[in-house]
């Protein structure tokens, strides 16, 4: 699931045309740098390389609006997805198969507290 910053950056660096970072609206290529981190959770090389040394942790959690999946990496949320309860197995599929070099794993306890700030179930 390519976000907007990840295709600019593909189109930008992988591609040799950091001029468009520049013609997007950001002021210098080290921004478009630091939003992919920041919006992405990962380093550019850790997304070409399809997660290649990077550990991923998700997390299936009931909300208000259904069930969701959260996958985080150390650096913040990777994905974020509400699901049909037929499609809860396929999500997770799809985890899988888009960090194929990954090491992803279920761990619900850790992606709990992500889920509590996003929902702040504390009422």
């Amino acid at each position: 699931m390519a976000t907007s910053v990840s295709i600019i950056f593909n189109g930008c660096f992988l591609n040799g045309r950091v001029e468009l970072a520049l013609e997007s609206g950001l002021s210098s290529p080290g921004r478009l740098l630091d939003l992919f981190v920041t919006l992405e959770a990962m380093s550019p090389g850790e997304y070409k390389a399809a997660g290649a040394g990077l550990k991923i942790c998700y997390g299936l959690h009931e909300s208000t609006f259904g069930t969701c999946l959260i996958a985080m990496t150390e650096r913040g949320i990777c994905n974020l997805l509400f699901l049909d309860t037929e499609h809860q197995q396929s999500a997770e599929q799809q985890l899988y198969q888009e960090w194929p070099n990954a090491t992803v794993m279920y761990d619900q306890e850790a992606t709990g507290a992500i889920y509590n700030r996003i929902f702040d179930t504390t009422e």
